[in-house]
């Protein structure tokens, strides 16, 4: 019953848009709930609704997609769209945290750097730092390294929080006392009104 209703759901997704021209054999098939699958059949619809310069529907897609992807633990495919999607629209937002989340899910000082300052760049460039402040909590509350935390807090100073940097700098780690991957890519599936502010204050 559950590969009927998601079958009917993709074509339904697919008709919005008045999709008839997916590639051969890329039908929905057998096993309709097989992520990967999912994930190309949103892709599919994605480059379509792109030719057919339906720019914002095409980017809807490729985010249902990426988040097809994180839910799946298909996170170098995730990785990949997100790229693409940035290439397709660099002033992104929500997809360079997802990068972001990645990275520090993953310990990856280097990236976790470069993938922050991007994120906060694209803030900045749209006037969204208040909304940049929940997402840096839930990443806060996921990563125990240190020097990660740092960086976290001095995004938040960016955003306008240095009460809230002061506690991530000084306040506790992930539980544990190791990064929690799962929390920190779980992130990257939140909304900004999704996060309890009050449970992370105390990061």
């Amino acid at each position: 019953m559950k590969g009927r209703r998601t079958a009917a759901l993709f074509r339904r997704m697919l008709a919005s848009l008045k999709i008839d021209r997916l590639a051969p054999g890329s039908d929905l098939g057998e096993d309709p709930d097989d992520p990967a699958r999912q994930v190309a059949i949103l892709v599919r619809a994605g480059e379509i609704a792109r030719q057919d310069g339906r720019r914002q529907d095409a980017l809807g897609f490729y985010g249902r997609a990426i988040d097809s992807c994180l839910q799946a633990g298909l996170t170098r495919r995730a990785e990949s769209l997100c790229r693409h999607v940035i290439d397709m629209e660099p002033r992104v937002i929500r997809t360079r945290y997802t990068l972001t989340a990645i990275a520090v899910g993953r310990d990856d000082l280097r990236n976790a750097r470069k993938r922050l300052t991007e994120y906060m760049v694209a803030v900045g460039l749209s006037n969204a730092e208040p909304m940049a402040v929940p997402p840096l909590l839930e990443l806060a509350s996921s990563t125990a390294h240190p020097v990660i935390r740092d960086l976290i807090a001095e995004a938040l100073r960016r955003a306008g929080r240095p009460d809230l940097a002061e506690g991530v700098e000084h306040g506790r780690a992930a539980r544990a006392g190791r990064t929690d991957w799962s929390r920190a890519v779980g992130a990257a599936l939140k909304r900004p009104g999704d996060v309890d502010m009050d449970a992370l204050t105390d990061t």
